[in-house]
């Protein structure tokens, strides 16, 4: 269930996670290299509805999987 805040226009919105720009940074280098989710998917062993999922916000990777997408888009990702 997703918990819903209200911005400064009085609207409800869900409010921002911690991964968001990350999940942003490796969908725009699949479209920079042209990828499909299903080609990427392969390359990450990861299912295409999990990376789609991902990509769309339904679903919040586990950090193995965060690793193995940045990993097949031949991205670095550095916990600190």
């Amino acid at each position: 269930m997703k918990f819903k805040v209200k911005d400064e226009a009085g609207e409800y919105t869900n409010p921002p996670r911690p991964l968001d720009p990350i999940i942003f940074a490796l969908r725009k280098r699949r479209y920079d290299l042209n990828l499909s989710v299903a080609a990427v998917a392969r390359i990450a062993k990861l299912s295409d509805k999990s990376l789609q999922k991902y990509e769309n916000g339904h679903a919040m990777p586990l950090l193995q999987n965060l690793h193995r997408w940045a990993k097949a888009l031949k991205m670095e990702l550095v916990v600190q």
